[in-house]
């Protein structure tokens, strides 16, 4: 599994389009850390990303239900089982938000931070409750991002 196969999973049974996005280049990882994140390297994210395409805004809402059944949000530290905590919701669907900053572009995204040990056939991701425990191997973490849309306002 990677992390596009482990997202595209999520939403087949319910016929949504799941869009790889390309890996972050090393250009603009360094123009981010450099303008936004005072030369700190691990205050990168979203080198991994992928945007969902959903056919109605209930269906948008329905994946972010899915996805909060699945994530322990922030802080927190309950959530048997759950694979990844959510980090961060930009709502660029709010009346409000100002999208001359995405040229008109508008989704839910959502930063979430997943931990996986590597072994010869892929990936497997860990549950939050074991994050930083031994006996997984050589844990790896990383906040990704998924954008979600509704398929009148996609680009796809």
């Amino acid at each position: 599994w990677t992390f596009q196969d482990w997202v595209k999973s999520w939403g087949e049974e319910d016929g949504i389009e799941h869009v790889p996005g390309p890996i972050k280049s090393p250009q603009r990882a360094i123009q981010k850390l450099i303008r936004n994140y005072d030369r700190d390297i691990g205050a990168i994210t979203d080198m991994v990303r992928c945007t969902i395409v959903c056919d109605t805004v209930a269906d948008c809402a329905s994946f972010v239900r899915k996805m909060r059944q699945r994530s322990v949000i922030g802080k927190e530290e309950r959530g048997a089982g759950k694979l990844m905590r959510l980090t961060r919701i930009k709502n660029r669907f709010h009346p409000l938000y100002d999208t001359k900053h995405s040229r008109g572009y508008r989704d839910l995204s959502l930063n979430v931070e997943v931990c996986w040990v590597r072994h010869e056939h892929g990936l497997e991701f860990v549950p939050v409750e074991s994050w930083g425990k031994g006996g997984r191997g050589a844990q790896r973490r990383h906040v990704c991002e998924v954008q979600v849309t509704h398929s009148p306002l996609s680009c796809s």
